[in-house]
């Protein structure tokens, strides 16, 4: 997943919201203790001591992709707001052409553009962990940077940070306030879905807005045309809410209607799943444990020919479970 071109607005609103506290970039979720020694978790080395996790080494992100190269390896930018440099140097020619007769030096100039270079931060991954009462696990992974009140919004620095998240762990990066624990936060935040906000005159996003809030890079690119193909097609079933967010579904955005909840994907190829009950806690769940469970109450719909119909059937209520 690629990263920014700069500070996406969610985390500058998230930023404005903590009204000059000091704050990290990072994501937070709750997984079962299960997934503490699996895919990226695993970087951290969970223990469980006196009945909590705790992490026991952080994780500096192998240089693989673009923004975990410049990470540890630092890069340069051009600059054409500075002063163009000016390069010299020099040639030597055989005079009229003859090497018996000497050689001449000859000096040349001209204008180039200026370079900034930024150094490799090593920013590395920090991890805490809270076990709940339900017995799953809050988990916040989060970069080690702390940025000030008075961190511009054009900080190669936030912008690396922000970056690295989606990048490195696939996921909307946030900002949080320092010193909030992860069982603190995990207790007061509903962090699975939000609600897409409705713009003024009661009217939801367009496929645009929606996009862009939810950090889908602008410009023509197929994921971004198959989210406005989605969501708008959605957007005018008129849904009671529509719901984004990140959990075991980080790619879905929730569609709530009177009899069911459309859970839609905005990637090429992967299916939508009507869900009637208990959806906020089936969308937890990895797309294999879901399908893998006769008791999981839902309809998934590969996206062919006749998918606007069949979602248009759910949605009436002409199409329920068994048929």
């Amino acid at each position: 997943m690629p990263g920014y071109k700069s500070v996406p607005e969610h985390v500058v609103e998230e930023i404005a919201l903590l009204q000059g506290r000091s704050f990290r970039i990072g994501v937070r979720r709750k997984v079962e203790a299960s997934e503490l020694s699996t895919g990226l978790y695993g970087n951290f080395a969970f223990q469980l001591v006196d009945g909590q996790y705790e992490a026991t080494t952080s994780y500096l992100p192998t240089p693989e992709g673009r923004w975990s190269k410049w990470n540890v390896n630092g890069r340069q930018v051009k600059r054409p707001d500075w002063p163009k440099r000016h390069i010299g140097w020099t040639t030597t020619s055989p005079n009229f052409g003859d090497p018996a007769r000497g050689y001449s030096s000859h000096s040349h100039s001209r204008e180039a553009m200026a370079y900034e270079t930024l150094h490799g931060k090593s920013f590395a991954f920090e991890a805490s962990a809270s076990l709940l009462d339900d017995g799953r696990v809050a988990v916040e992974i989060i970069l080690e940077a702390v940025f000030d009140s008075s961190t511009p919004l054009d900080s190669p620095d936030l912008l690396l940070a922000v970056s690295l998240v989606r990048e490195v762990l696939r996921v909307r990066p946030h900002a949080f306030a320092t010193g909030v624990a992860a069982g603190t936060w995990a207790q007061t935040q509903v962090y699975d879905w939000d609600f897409l906000p409705v713009a003024h005159g009661a009217q939801w996003p367009t496929g645009d807005d929606a996009a862009d809030r939810l950090g889908i890079p602008s410009g023509k690119n197929q994921q971004r045309d198959t989210f406005k193909l989605r969501y708008e097609f959605m957007r005018d079933l008129d849904p009671e809410k529509i719901h984004y967010g990140s959990s075991g579904f980080s790619r879905y955005i929730a569609f709530e209607f009177k009899r069911v909840v459309i859970l839609e994907n905005y990637y090429y190829g992967n299916a939508a799943y009507a869900m009637f009950e208990n959806w906020q806690d089936l969308s937890k769940r990895t797309r294999i444990d879901l399908l893998a469970d006769p008791n999981a109450r839902f309809i998934r719909v590969i996206h062919t020919r006749d998918w606007q119909a069949r979602i248009k059937d759910i949605v009436n209520g002409q199409t329920t479970l068994g048929k």
